[in-house]
């Protein structure tokens, strides 16, 4: 991982593998990644009761397409969650 991000910024700007540079940008990248799952891991659940009880989903046996659609972009918020911290710590390793 750490020889794809050199390749991405460390070409361009001359830095080594090892430079003082590129692993702040690594740590400040990790650092946003967290914060990124961090909040959808927190924000997004908690949406979930608030589209289920919604007149527009439907009644539990019948879901409409809106209750669909948002249960599929919490879904989708999770899995990204889930990537950014897994890639956070790839930065860190």
């Amino acid at each position: 991982m750490r020889r794809v991000l050199a390749c991405l910024y460390g070409a361009v700007a001359g830095m080594t593998l090892g430079s003082t540079y590129a692993r702040r940008v690594e740590t400040i990248a990790a650092i946003a990644l967290f914060a990124n799952a961090v909040f959808n891991a927190v924000v997004w659940p908690r949406f979930y009761p608030r589209i289920a009880n919604d007149t527009r989903a439907g009644e539990p046996g019948a879901r409409t397409a809106f209750y669909r659609v948002h249960v599929v972009l919490i879904t989708v918020a999770l899995v990204l969650a889930a990537a950014s911290l897994v890639i956070g710590v790839l930065l860190l390793v």
